[in-house]
C-alpha cells in the first residue's frame, strides 16, 4: 500500500511498558553491539528493546 502523507513510523517511547507492538511483528534487526533488539510491526511502529546482560 501507499503510505499517503502523515509519518510513515511512529517510534515508540523506550520507557513503554512491556506491551509490545498493537499488530504482527515483520522485522527484527539487531544489531552487531547486541545491546538492543529492534522490531518493526504492522501498526507502523518500531521498538527498541534494550536487552538484560545474563552473567555465566
Amino acid at each position: 500500500g501507499r503510505a499517503g502523507t502523515g509519518p510513515l513510523l511512529q517510534v515508540l517511547d523506550r520507557g513503554r511498558a512491556a506491551g509490545g507492538h498493537g499488530t504482527s511483528v515483520n522485522r527484527l534487526v539487531w544489531p552487531s553491539d547486541r545491546r538492543e533488539l529492534v522490531s518493526a510491526s504492522d501498526d507502523r511502529t518500531v521498538a527498541v528493546w534494550a536487552l538484560a546482560r545474563r552473567d555465566a
